[in-house]
């Protein structure tokens, strides 16, 4: 019961319903089909509580005339070109413009961005984060929908969807300890993200910690990769393979192998992560967790639809990770 003087959110219509709410959001939305004896019940449920939609809400439909923002952080890295790809596909089934803004990790641009979306009054964000304390809580306060994609905000309780990456790392540790490998490096993102942690978690959980002769870190781009793979090949000359936590890093560790004339896989074996995200010039078998940065656009749009325009209750969305052996790019 509410009471008098209280305004009647989603969640206390879903309630008497007995629905959930990505329900509520579909009768309200008239787009999607719903039984009904659901329809009757939501619609009966909203008008004993003199729900009344918000203005959010009410734009999201209409057809032709909406605006979504999508926020990445690299948009030259073909991994989010990809995610844009999924995310326009489902944007466009229902007449939505979406618009991409690059930070390039800068957190005044994404603040720039953010609030040109704002301004702009958009239907939707869909932001894949700088880092895992970028600042939303303009966004929040504006109860426009957003969801993020390939990491979760540390300080926000959002809608994520994003790939299981400690199943990803256990992958990558099982097929090198398959294969016999007693001397691994590891290239990892920055420390304070925790998607590389997580993917670095899950290969220590699938071989044993001598395994690993060193850990390093890099800025996810092609020169932090050569780098970090300098620094193994000169602490660690015996080095036998080496997993790398992203794919531009991966594209800078094989450049820095081939600059020492080293031979892969038979001097360094090389397992990167999102390699069919990129090309290489040269055909070198290396192996590789692959996510589907496609399908993560595709579920965050429809997670965006499915709210309705409303605040979308939090969850997580784990996408499963696929290895592919001996690739060659």
């Amino acid at each position: 019961m509410i009471g008098h003087g209280v305004t009647a959110r989603i969640q206390d219509v879903a309630a008497q319903a007995g629905v959930s709410t990505a329900t509520v959001s579909r009768v309200l939305s008239g787009v999607d089909n719903v039984s009904e004896a659901l329809t009757e019940r939501v619609w009966k449920a909203v008008t004993d509580l003199d729900y009344r939609p918000n203005r959010v809400a009410r734009r999201l439909r209409r057809p032709g005339r909406e605006m979504w923002a999508l926020i990445v952080p690299d948009v030259e890295n073909r991994f989010f070109t990809s995610v844009a790809r999924g995310v326009e596909e489902v944007a466009n089934e229902y007449d939505i413009t979406v618009f991409i803004g690059n930070t390039d990790y800068d957190p005044d641009r994404l603040k720039r961005y953010l609030s040109t979306a704002l301004a702009e009054q958009v239907a939707g964000i869909i932001l894949a984060p700088s880092s895992p304390t970028d600042d939303v809580s303009d966004v929040l306060a504006s109860q426009i929908p957003i969801v993020t994609v390939d990491q979760t905000l540390t300080s926000r309780s959002l809608t994520t969807v994003m790939t299981d990456h400690y199943e990803g790392g256990r992958m990558a540790g099982q097929h090198l300890r398959d294969r016999g490998y007693e001397r691994i490096g590891v290239i990892a993102g920055p420390q304070h993200s925790p998607e590389w942690n997580t993917r670095l978690e899950g290969l220590q959980s699938s071989i044993s910690p001598e395994s690993i002769v060193a850990t390093e870190r890099g800025d996810n781009r092609v020169g932090g990769g050569g780098t970090a793979m300098g620094r193994l090949l000169d602490t660690h000359p015996d080095l036998e393979a080496v997993f790398v936590t992203n794919n531009l890093m991966t594209i800078g560790a094989l450049r820095e192998i081939d600059l020492r004339a080293l031979r892969v896989p038979e001097d360094v074996y090389v397992v990167g992560y999102d390699l069919n995200s990129q090309e290489w010039t040269r055909a070198v078998p290396v192996s590789t967790v692959n996510q589907d940065p496609r399908r993560i656009g595709e579920v965050a749009a429809r997670t965006l639809i499915d709210s309705g325009g409303l605040p979308q209750e939090r969850h997580t969305i784990l996408l499963e990770p696929h290895l592919e052996e001996s690739i060659a790019l």
